[in-house]
């Protein structure tokens, strides 16, 4: 069940075969929010099929979107070594099912196999790394610039040289870059009639390089 889960992959068969004698198994339906942010909760999950969006809220009821799970992804790292609060949301976007490890069940994994503590400190550093990056990027980049880097990165290249995204509203692509759903659109409009970009089932489909500037 964890052979192809990012965080275990370079784990022996014998570390993933106990830790998988503690996952178990649960499906959740489009719309079901699998954790809330706030609330107390140690286990990590782990995405067996589905994809899911991780969200937070402010205090005046805005979403903001922080990042897309797909199948192999896993999220509640942190709450695994502190037992905090969680900081975010997460909703499933498709019917999804996940498998779940308690942090006690996990712990005392790493008594047994330390060198999982080696594969999940990488993970958590890779995740410090996005956020760097997209710090950087909101204070750094212009409302054109973010717009661009963000869909450059989440288009996978086609066979016929295009790059597509997944599905994707104005509004998740504003919370994304932190600007209005307004600008969004009037860049996208003016990308799509220079016939940089197409749209398919909610898609955004990148057909030339995009201008380095709008």
């Amino acid at each position: 069940m964890l052979e192809n889960i990012t965080l275990f992959a370079f784990l022996s068969p014998e570390a993933r075969a106990d830790l998988e004698k503690g996952a178990h198994a649960f499906s959740f339906k489009r719309g079901n929010i699998l954790v809330s942010q706030g609330e107390t909760s140690d286990s990590l999950y782990i995405v067996l099929a589905g994809k899911l969006k991780v969200f937070i809220s402010s205090e005046d009821g805005r979403e903001i979107f922080l990042n897309y799970l797909d199948e192999g992804d896993a999220f509640g790292e942190l709450a695994l070594l502190d037992g905090e609060p969680r900081l975010a949301s997460v909703m499933a976007l498709v019917d999804t099912r996940v498998a779940v490890i308690s942090r006690q069940y996990f712990l005392d994994c790493l008594q047994t196999h330390p060198n999982i503590a080696i594969e999940l400190l990488q993970i958590l550093s890779k995740r410090m790394r996005h956020l760097t990056d997209r710090a950087s990027s909101l204070a750094l980049m212009d409302v054109y610039s973010r717009l661009v880097s963000t869909l450059t990165k989440l288009a996978t290249p086609q066979e016929d040289g295009r790059l597509i995204t997944n599905s994707l509203t104005h509004q998740e692509l504003s919370s994304m870059i932190g600007a209005s759903r307004e600008m969004v659109t009037r860049i996208l409009n003016d990308l799509k009639k220079g016939d940089y970009i197409s749209t398919e089932d909610h898609r955004i489909v990148i057909k030339q390089r995009l201008p380095s500037r709008w």
